[in-house]
């Protein structure tokens, strides 16, 4: 029991520390997908799952972007 406390310990001080970066990546990915969405002419939740649904590589593949300057954004949210 005393492993699982110390790991969550571990984990909840990373998170703490780390929460900053993952906040700009996740403000960077929302903003790129909102961006998609504006070229691609979707409604900003759809957009924004879009972006999520990319960054994570789930892809179900129901909304894909037409236009070439949206797929070269979907490169920047896959790379960040």
């Amino acid at each position: 029991m005393k492993f699982v406390l110390d790991f969550i310990e571990i984990y909840a001080r990373g998170l703490f520390y780390l929460w900053p970066i993952f906040a700009v990546l996740v403000g960077i990915i929302v903003v790129l997908g909102l961006r998609i969405g504006a070229l691609e002419d979707w409604e900003p939740h759809d957009a924004v799952l879009f972006a999520l649904i990319t960054a994570t590589t789930i892809s179900f593949g129901v909304m894909h972007p037409t236009r070439n300057r949206s797929k070269w954004l979907v490169l920047g949210i896959a790379f960040t």
